[in-house]
């Protein structure tokens, strides 16, 4: 994928009514992974799989990711969210870009001692 994306920038034109769209995207995972390392297992763990950077978003601090299924994510630095954006690249990409798309946060891990169900 990235050997077809890599480089490649985005500019959003804002949706009539987005839940949230980027001033830009830009596909370049060593940017957007620069440093980041601890908080790409974090949410590794998270989502129960394995996660790679293949971007970022001008106007929020974090990355886009994807897992091996082709699910797209944006990890941000606030308050270490992760949203899952879609089941495929197309659809994450598309419904972050046009600010239309699912944009699903994924809950944080139980914290240690706490109950389940």
């Amino acid at each position: 994928m990235l050997a077809e994306v890599g480089g490649l920038s985005l500019a959003p034109i804002p949706a009539a009514t987005p839940r949230f769209a980027p001033n830009g995207v830009r596909f370049d995972p060593v940017r957007a992974a620069s440093g980041e390392n601890d908080r790409v297992r974090a949410w590794c763990a998270r989502v129960g799989c394995e996660l790679t950077p293949i971007g970022d978003v001008d106007n929020v601090p974090g990355m886009l990711l994807v897992d091996a299924e082709g699910r797209v994510y944006h990890g941000t630095g606030i308050r270490n969210r992760l949203y899952r954006l879609g089941d495929s690249f197309g659809e994450g990409i598309v419904g972050l870009v046009t600010g239309l798309g699912p944009y699903e946060l994924v809950p944080d891990p139980p914290s240690p001692g706490e109950r389940h169900g």
